[in-house]
């Protein structure tokens, strides 16, 4: 659906994004996670034509972007970080002006701003003023605006910014149920959002991608070189010399328990270590509860993708100043 090859975007000086690709699934509900100024805004205005890149090309549904671009735009609905609405308009008033300058007309204009106001669950409060809505009502109003047309894609900046817990739900929810049929975009600095929303997860750093897949294989790949958690009846002292007698273990940390001992065990090989440190504690007589390599959360994969990235950088960098 989408594809994106060698992106990158500059302002002056300033690399906003640097050799980009990746490519979106039709249906797919796609993460882009980063601290703010990693270079998501600016990807999302690139792929809705906004912004041109500096470098790289960009197909969607088959076309290229930079010689189809009314083509393109017509199959995207884009919801901005700040969403512009007329506050002396009604939600039903504003959607409809959207649709207008999609280019819908007479009777089409009615059913869609119909259907984008339901599916979106503001056709309760469609005559009163956005002014009177709730930061919820408003935000839902909004991705009305980028729904209406019926687009293939969505491309949604920050939709859950500024709004309480509950309105995160029901925003979240409400995606949710707007994905499928469409192909889904979204952006955001928050990592659990990611994680409860999407299928697959972009991460930029300092205007790099620095990971890209579904969740679950970014936790097999980031999965080395983390940690063992054991609990280890016995006394501690002789099990944490035992243990960092283990070719690969690095570093040993323990919390004591009732009737057992905590230890995680910090390695660079936790499959081939758990063997060994499972025969070695039976063999020296101590009693093993439980050994697990505990699953990351996306907030451990995102520092690790983060570090990882930093320390090529300055691995290049110094590089360059030695020669």
């Amino acid at each position: 659906m989408i594809k994106v090859e060698n992106l990158s975007k500059a302002f002056g000086p300033v690399k906003a994004l640097d050799s980009i690709s990746f490519q979106v699934e039709r249906g797919e509900i796609v993460g882009i996670l980063g601290p703010n100024g990693a270079g998501k805004t600016t990807l999302m205005r690139i792929l809705t034509g906004f912004f041109p890149p500096t470098t790289g090309s960009i197909l969607i549904d088959g076309l290229d972007l930079s010689k189809n671009l009314r083509k393109i735009q017509a199959m995207i609905g884009y919801l901005p970080e700040s969403a512009p609405l007329y506050k002396e308009m009604t939600p039903e008033e504003i959607v409809a002006f959207s649709a207008r300058m999609k280019g819908s007309a007479g009777r089409n204009v009615k059913k869609d701003v119909e259907r984008a106001l339901e599916a979106c669950g503001v056709g309760s409060v469609k005559n009163r003023l956005i002014s009177t809505l709730s930061k919820g009502f408003r935000q839902r109003t909004a991705i009305a605006t980028a729904l209406v047309g019926s687009p293939k894609i969505l491309i949604l900046d920050e939709p859950t910014s500024g709004l309480d817990p509950e309105q995160i739900v029901e925003i979240r929810d409400l995606i949710r149920n707007l994905s499928g049929e469409r192909t889904v975009i979204l952006s955001t600095h928050i990592l659990h959002e990611v994680a409860h929303l999407t299928e697959r997860i972009l991460i930029l750093q300092n205007g790099r991608l620095v990971a890209s897949d579904r969740l679950e294989n970014l936790q097999e790949a980031f999965g080395s070189g983390f940690e063992i958690s054991a609990s280890i009846i016995g006394p501690t002292e002789k099990i944490v010399e035992l243990l960092l007698q283990i070719p690969g273990v690095l570093e040993v940390e323990f919390t004591e328990r009732e009737n057992s001992s905590e230890y995680l065990i910090k390695t660079e090989e936790p499959d081939s270590v758990r063997a060994e440190i499972s025969r070695r504690l039976v063999e020296a007589g101590f009693e093993l509860v439980e050994l697990k390599k505990p699953e990351l959360t996306l907030e451990d994969i995102y520092l690790k993708s983060v570090r990882k990235n930093a320390a090529h950088r300055s691995a290049r960098a110094q590089k360059f100043a030695s020669v």
